[in-house]
């Protein structure tokens, strides 16, 4: 006789955010809902998916050398606000990167009316990203906005791999982002960190160290690049 094996995957994926920004349904809250024993909601009736959403993965990784791993301590780190976007995120400033975990640091979700506008918002957002002390994956998003063919939807699932190995994507010249030399823009962006780093370390510049001393954040910065 013949045997059939019937496998069910009942997690969410990874990128159910995408559906969720189309939707405005929250698919956490209806799969709990479901999990108690509770029917699905009046909201899953004729659902009619709207606008566009992308979303980027951001990886402790170097997109540019193999997607080698690149694990440390994230010095300084700021997500992207605004209209349309969202950040589903599992790490801090300050925390340590490990190779002991998978190295998804965080889900970056734009969404806009259409694709053009989407993109719009996604590029937007890549500038206002900043992660110092890792590598990421955001040179390679900043890469594939400046490809003709990525920002018309023209590829396949080889695209990416065929792009990376001819060399036809690289990383961006002027970006901020992980040691590239800057431009007008991105140096308006560090000013402004500058600026925000400088508030923030005002804040708790009141507050005592374990030593009992005071100690700003800028004399820690200042101290981690003097021992470089």
């Amino acid at each position: 006789g013949s045997f059939f094996f019937l496998e069910m995957n009942t997690r969410l994926q990874v990128e159910h955010p995408v559906t969720e920004m189309v939707t405005g349904i929250d698919l956490v809250v209806a799969q709990l809902r479901v999990a108690m024993g509770e029917p699905l909601g009046a909201e899953f009736d004729h659902i009619e998916p709207r606008g566009h959403a992308i979303e980027l993965r951001l990886y402790a990784e170097d997109p540019f050398q193999k997607f080698a791993p690149s694990p440390g301590r994230i010095g300084f780190l700021r997500w992207p606000e605004g209209p349309g976007v969202r950040n589903d995120v599992g790490v801090y400033e300050g925390c340590e990167v490990t190779v002991y975990y998978d190295p998804m640091l965080a889900k970056l979700i734009f969404f806009g009316n259409d694709r053009e506008q989407a993109l719009r918002r996604m590029e937007r957002g890549l500038r206002e990203l900043r992660v110092e002390g890792i590598k990421t994956t955001a040179p390679l998003f900043r890469a594939l906005l400046a490809d003709a063919e990525f920002r018309a939807a023209q590829f396949d699932i080889g695209w990416l791999d065929r792009k990376l190995q001819s060399g036809e994507l690289r990383p961006v010249e002027g970006s901020a982002s992980e040691g590239g030399e800057l431009g007008e823009d991105s140096t308006i962006e560090m000013i402004a960190a500058a600026i925000e780093h400088y508030e923030r370390a005002h804040r708790q510049s009141a507050l005592p160290t374990a030593g009992g001393g005071y100690r700003s954040r800028w004399h820690d910065a200042a101290r981690r690049a003097a021992l470089r």
